[in-house]
């Protein structure tokens, strides 16, 4: 081990408490390193370093090459840039160096999670440029009981495909070096993964106040989603039991977040120069007990619906040629959905295309029960008012069936499920499957070679195009009330068939 350097060691009397417990929210001085620095090994710019480590000293940063290091107990003058996979950092204090461009970080996505925990980071901004975060990783992240000051944003991570790998929980984010108005700095700050729908947890924290150098607030306690809406994958978020003190806005939603949980959270006053406490952008499922300054319930500003069918339109029945459906000019809008089912009796159909713009397939193919016809759906984002066409090609005489739902907003699919009934029969029930948000619009899709009859089923129809006795299709929905496992529907047949069937959920965005 290397020797303690006393002549470097910052002469700090702190007393040594109690470690905050489970869900206990964090506050000033309980988080952090709590131990005495006598119990900490210095390291400072030169330092002879541990081998296990594989880390050299880069301008005064610590940079740690090592995969699977912990640092434990240390108290590093410099910053700590992680270039290995899956590091460790414990009851430890860093000191950043001026100029330093991070406290402590992993050096981009793709290094494993970053763990950290009862460690204390402090930024300098003396040189007149604050470093960019405290705690930061394009990686995973796990952030545990951490005291962050000084830095310009607090904690930055970016959302995880698993759930487990991106969690703030128990941090202190105070006294940030916000010099310089154009940082737009942000306590807590969140992006979207960018290759996979993804996860993320911030529990029990606490963000103070901090004004720039000329009395401007932070942009927020906490930001995450993408500034604009565009076509990064979703992120689901839990923000429980944190008090968020200051900001233009003190908590941002933006863009691409969904079956948003927001619980359990208080808010410091509005300030001079500050916009509201809350901006939610996008709808959030879950929202309860979240409270203003003065302990007042703050009602949900955009709470989770049901999407809206504003048009349905359907093929005629009895045609084999390609079919062009076209929407009501005046009820189609920019930032609708195109729901559109194709059913061709012919399993090499090929594929629709939509004026609106390139068609994304809902799950796989289906077919019915004797291996006929190829039925599918697709989504597709309107970019533009007025009306869209879409085209059903024709397959070599086969039968062609298709329908066109106008949804209001921007959807997400949920739950995709098919299943074609090999037995003959004239009753049957619908798959079910599972949906993480509570305001679902149930799709339900049938092929089968005799026509449907849903009186009493509880599902609405939407479409019902046909060729007797050869084929039919059936276009049905549901409103869902809750989350979970969906309902199951019955329906019968004019006679005996081995239907195709497709379930899956749209739920809206915004």
């Amino acid at each position: 081990m290397i020797g303690i350097h006393s002549s470097r060691r910052m002469a700090i009397s702190e007393p040594v408490l109690r470690p905050l417990a489970a869900g206990v929210r964090a506050s000033r001085r309980r988080v952090g390193y709590l131990g005495s620095e006598a119990a900490l090994t210095v390291l400072t710019n030169g330092d002879p370093l541990p081998g296990g480590w594989s880390a050299v000293w880069d301008t005064g940063s610590l940079v740690v090459n090592g995969n699977n290091v912990v640092i434990d107990h240390y108290l590093i003058h410099g910053s700590v840039v992680f270039q290995g996979n899956n590091p460790t950092m414990t009851n430890c204090r860093v000191y950043s160096n001026p100029g330093d461009f991070f406290g402590v970080t992993i050096n981009g996505a793709g290094h494993g999670v970053l763990t950290i925990s009862d460690t204390s980071v402090i930024g300098d901004a003396s040189s007149g440029t604050a470093q960019v975060n405290g705690i930061s990783s394009d990686s995973g992240l796990i952030a545990r009981r951490c005291d962050v000051s000084g830095t310009g944003d607090g904690i930055h991570l970016v959302s995880q495909a698993s759930q487990t790998d991106a969690i703030i929980s128990q941090c202190y984010v105070h006294d940030l070096a916000f010099v310089d108005e154009s940082q737009h700095c942000d306590g807590i700050q969140i992006f979207n993964n960018t290759g996979t729908a993804s996860f993320f947890t911030v529990e029990h924290c606490r963000v103070e106040q901090t004004l720039s150098t000329i009395g401007t607030p932070l942009n927020s306690a906490m930001t995450c989603g993408t500034p604009t809406n565009d076509t990064t994958p979703l992120a689901t978020p839990i923000i429980n039991n944190n008090h968020f003190e200051s900001g233009l806005y003190h908590l941002r939603l933006n863009y691409r977040l969904h079956n948003g949980t927001i619980t359990n959270n208080d808010f410091g006053p509005q300030y001079t120069g500050e916009f509201g406490i809350v901006d939610v952008v996008v709808p959030m499922a879950t929202w309860s007990n979240n409270l203003n300054s003065a302990g007042g319930t703050i009602g949900n500003p955009n709470p989770l619906t049901t999407p809206v069918v504003k048009e349905a339109i359907q093929t005629p029945d009895s045609v084999t040629t390609a079919q062009t459906l076209s929407t009501t000019a005046g009820t189609t809008l920019a930032g609708d959905t195109l729901l559109i089912i194709y059913y061709n009796d012919n399993n090499t159909a090929p594929q629709a295309t939509s004026t609106a713009g390139t068609l994304t397939q809902i799950g796989t193919d289906a077919v019915d029960g004797n291996g006929s016809g190829v039925l599918r759906a697709y989504t597709v984002p309107v970019a533009t008012s007025g009306s869209k066409s879409v085209t059903f090609p024709a397959s070599s005489g086969f039968d062609v069936m298709g329908a066109v739902l106008v949804l209001s907003g921007q959807m997400e699919v949920e739950g995709f499920v098919k299943t074609a009934i090999v037995s003959s029969d004239t009753n049957f029930t619908m798959p079910t499957t599972t949906f993480a948000g509570s305001k679902n619009l149930l799709v339900n899709l049938e092929i089968s070679r005799s026509t449907f009859d849903l009186s009493g089923s509880g599902l609405t129809t939407r479409a019902d195009p046909k060729a007797p006795p050869f084929s039919a299709l059936n276009v049905s929905s549901a409103a869902m009330t809750s989350s979970g496992t969906t309902p199951t529907y019955h329906y019968t047949t004019s006679i005996s068939a081995k239907p195709g069937m497709v379930v899956f959920g749209l739920q809206f965005l915004r």
